[in-house]
C-alpha cells in the first residue's frame, strides 16, 4: 500500500460521502471513477494477481448488498459504491468494510430517527413491530430525502479504515 493510493482512496471516499450527505445520492460517474481507480491501482501494484483480487472484491461488494437492495433496504448507489470500494479492498477486506459499514449505517439510522421527530420514530417502530409479528422483513417506505440514511458515509469510513489497517486483500 502506498501513500498515494491511501490519499486517493481517502479523497474519493470523502467525495462520495459528502455527495450522499448533501444530496442523498452518489453519482454513477463517481462510483465508476472509484472502481476504475481501484482496479488501476491494483494493476500497477506489486502483486501480479492484484487485478483479479480487485475484481473479486468488487464482486464481493455487489454480493453483500444485492439482497438488501432487492428488498429496498439500501439504494443502488450504495451497492455500486461498495462494489467500487471492493476493487480497492479485495474480497476479504470488502467483507469487513461492508459489515462495519452496515453497522455504522444502523447507528446513523438511529440518529436520523431521533432527529426526525416523534412521527418518524412511531412509523419506524410500527414497521419493525409489524415485521416481528408477521415474521417478515421490514418494508422500506419511501420517505422525504432528509429521512433517508446516507449510507455512503459509513461505507466510506469503513472502506478507508479497512484499507489503512488491512490493505487490499
Amino acid at each position: 500500500m502506498t501513500l498515494a493510493a491511501s490519499l486517493t482512496l481517502i479523497v474519493v471516499a470523502a467525495l462520495a460521502a459528502t455527495s450522499d450527505v448533501l444530496h442523498r445520492r452518489v453519482s454513477n460517474r463517481l462510483n465508476l471513477a472509484i472502481l476504475l481507480l481501484g482496479l488501476g491501482w491494483r494493476a500497477v501494484s506489486v502483486c501480479g494477481w492484484s487485478p483479479a483480487l480487485g475484481l473479486a472484491g468488487a464482486a464481493t461488494g455487489l454480493a453483500l448488498l444485492f439482497a438488501p437492495f432487492a428488498v429496498r433496504w439500501t439504494g443502488a448507489g450504495d451497492v455500486k459504491l461498495l462494489t467500487a470500494f471492493g476493487a480497492w479492498l479485495g474480497p476479504g477486506s470488502t467483507v469487513y468494510a461492508g459489515l462495519f459499514g452496515i453497522a455504522g449505517g444502523g447507528l446513523l439510522a438511529a440518529l436520523v430517527a431521533i432527529a426526525g421527530g416523534a412521527q418518524l420514530r412511531r412509523a419506524v417502530a410500527l414497521n419493525v413491530y409489524a415485521s416481528m409479528c408477521t415474521l417478515t422483513a421490514p418494508v422500506a417506505p419511501v420517505r422525504a430525502k432528509r429521512f433517508v440514511v446516507p449510507m455512503a458515509l459509513p461505507f466510506a469510513v469503513a472502506a478507508v479504515a479497512t484499507f489503512l489497517v488491512r490493505g487490499g486483500f
